[in-house]
């Protein structure tokens, strides 16, 4: 789950260094890393109970 905030968060601090548009990436990437995170956490969670 950490390591998809962290790549959520350098994409979009890297894109806002490209575009210049300074919050607005970055808050945009750290929504999609801790939604991929919580997606990975139900995805294990589910693959849990199959055994």
């Amino acid at each position: 789950m950490a390591l998809a905030i962290v790549i959520g968060l350098a994409l979009g601090y890297w894109l806002d260094t490209i575009f210049g548009t300074k919050p607005v990436l970055l808050l945009v990437g750290l929504g999609f890393g801790i939604a991929a995170g919580f997606s990975n956490i139900i995805r294990a969670g589910k693959k849990a109970e199959k055994y």
